[in-house]
């Protein structure tokens, strides 16, 4: 999809007037196991909200302005069969065995999402996967390709795919890149909801039937790589992946498909990247890229707009953050464009007990914004990118979006001593106790 104009729509409850699950903490909540899953479609179904034939998709339920049911509570959407729009819905309370809200699609249907644009149907079943063996879920097995050097892993936190110590050109660019979550909000009938990416992986039918695919692909005339998984999580297909060039670009992205009702709704993929430029010898600097734009010295959230950048104050070496926009071509001659408007920047000092994943349930904002100095040799980039699915366009309608970013080099690579003095500070630091420091 391309540009949205829109307001992020909020949960609406249906008109049936039951009363919510009991009980919302601000604690830490995991996601339903799939036993859990299964007895939601049960109790589903013995309360007539599935009748036979139809099927059932089970998901984590969410309360509407953040944090999570104290009880485990899920949302199941019924449809006609699997590949089928869903049609009715309802909010299940595990630890009561109850239906306590429920849809049909008279009640569903609509939203207010306004104009929408360069988006695709198709689905993205392009280029033919390069096969790696072994390739995950080990960590520290990795890639080196283009001038790119990184390490692959799916970590317990549920982050999606991370990379790891990624370098361009011997030289170091990201201590950490990932994707702990997206929140999805729709405008009425069900959600909101907080999707993870985490083991197991479902296996990749145009990657012959791999965990990770690992291509390589030509865009106008360009060779890229791309590096992906899949996941499944209710009604939503994902595909979260990093497309890289022999030029210093690397985009994290995420594309999907699927409704868990029919209602307009938007998605809010959130990507983390500690960024450690030419490995923090001092610590980096960030700024608009807006003419005459300042240095920011203490932690903010900010639109991404024009976009920002990362240096090092040493050797100028520069990483770029924008909105990803490399266009994909998918199915009989269609294309993937990635939205690029509406995204949302939050810069963080770094500390190692922040980095554990999403621990805020369904909520848009930015963590863990304490006003503390910038002044670290590396930097945390909580990036939130945005993207909206009309209920009309279907469950099958693919939208893509994420970041960019693009190493500029400039000036001589700092010695080897200093990048490892500086390493070594930054792990004494960011081992510290108490809070940041």
């Amino acid at each position: 999809m391309g540009a949205l104009g829109l307001v992020i729509p909020g949960f609406q409850p249906s008109v049936s007037g039951s009363s919510p699950p009991a009980g919302v903490t601000a604690d830490y909540r995991p996601d339903l196991r799939p036993d859990q899953e299964a007895a939601a479609i049960r109790i589903a179904s013995a309360g007539g909200l599935v009748p036979h034939p139809m099927v059932a998709e089970a998901i984590t339920a969410y309360p509407p302005d953040g944090g999570f049911y104290a009880a485990p509570t899920a949302y199941v959407s019924v449809h006609p069969h699997v590949d089928a729009d869903p049609v009715a819905g309802g909010l299940i309370d595990l630890a009561a065995a109850r239906i306590v809200d429920r849809w049909e699609v008279a009640e569903a249907r609509g939203g207010p999402l306004e104009a929408v644009q360069g988006d695709s149907g198709a689905r993205p079943e392009f280029g033919t996967a390069v096969a790696v063996p072994g390739l995950l879920p080990e960590p520290g097995v990795g890639i080196d390709w283009g001038g790119w050097r990184m390490s692959l892993e799916v970590s317990v936190f549920e982050e999606g795919l991370t990379l790891r110590d990624v370098s361009f050109s011997g030289r170091p660019v990201a201590v950490k890149l990932s994707m702990p979550v997206m929140t999805v909000f729709y405008a009425r009938g069900c959600g909101p909801f907080a999707d993870r990416i985490g083991r197991p992986l479902p296996a990749i039918d145009w990657a012959g039937g791999a965990e990770v695919s690992y291509r390589q692909l030509d865009i106008d005339g360009v060779t890229w790589r791309e590096v992906g998984v899949r996941a499944l999580i209710g009604d939503y297909d994902l595909f979260q992946s990093y497309l890289f060039s022999p030029s210093g670009v690397i985009e994290a992205r995420l594309a999907g498909s699927g409704l868990q009702c029919l209602s307009d709704h938007t998605h809010h993929p959130t990507f983390r990247a500690e960024l450690a430029v030419d490995g923090g010898s001092r610590p980096d600097v960030v700024a608009e890229r807006a003419s005459g734009a300042l240095s920011r010295a203490v932690e903010f959230d900010a639109a991404v707009a024009s976009g920002w950048q990362v240096a090092d104050p040493i050797t100028a070496t520069t990483v770029i953050v924008e909105p990803a926009r490399e266009v994909l071509g998918v199915g009989s001659g269609g294309s993937l464009v990635p939205a690029r408007d509406g995204h949302r920047l939050g810069v963080r000092r770094p500390r190692s007990v922040e980095d554990a994943g999403w621990r805020r349930g369904a909520s848009t904002s930015l963590p863990h914004l304490d006003g503390e100095l910038l002044s670290t040799p590396s930097l945390v980039l909580w990036y939130q990118g945005l993207m909206g699915h009309r209920a009309d366009d279907g469950a099958a309608h693919w939208h893509v979006t994420g970041l960019r970013l693009s190493v500029v080099p400039s000036g001589p690579r700092p010695p080897a001593e200093i990048v490892d003095a500086a390493s070594a500070t930054e792990r004494a630091e960011r081992g510290s106790p108490g809070g940041k420091s």
